[in-house]
């Protein structure tokens, strides 16, 4: 599974529900937020400033969209035929969901205060990443 951008909020709990579920991840991030990705769980983080993910990754069966566009695009180059596309971004363009028909999804939480509260009970029992280690090994 390919998570785009996952050292920011939400694409964070993607990593290690992922890894929970015993996905091999891979991410892309910043850099500066690499060891934070692989504490997660992400197995392998690609600098997305550095190179272009798609010349450096095996096809995956799941990519979870967070920038759209141009990034979106190229991440079909590493989608398996029957993997799936999930757009955390916005909404598939029409040509796109045409091609991938029930394999592309829009999918967008809405933050509230009772979603925040659930979240943290979920960790607070230890179902999301401890700040000593990975998750997921």
């Amino acid at each position: 599974m390919l998570v785009h951008g996952a050292g920011g909020s939400v694409r964070t709990f993607a990593v290690q529900l992922a890894c929970d579920a015993g996905l091999h991840v891979v991410a892309t991030a910043s850099a500066a937020d690499a060891a934070f990705v692989r504490g997660l769980g992400a197995e392998n983080v690609l600098d997305y400033r550095a190179a272009r993910f798609e010349e450096n990754l095996e096809p995956v069966d799941i990519v979870i969209d967070t920038q759209g566009g141009e990034a979106r695009e190229r991440s079909l180059r590493v989608l398996k035929d029957n993997g799936m596309l999930v757009s955390a971004a916005s909404l598939i363009p029409d040509e796109m969901a045409r091609r991938l028909g029930e394999r592309a999804v829009f999918f967008l939480v809405e933050v509230t205060r009772a979603r925040l509260e659930k979240s943290a009970r979920f960790s607070i029992v230890g179902s999301a990443s401890r700040a000593s280690g990975p998750f997921c090994r």
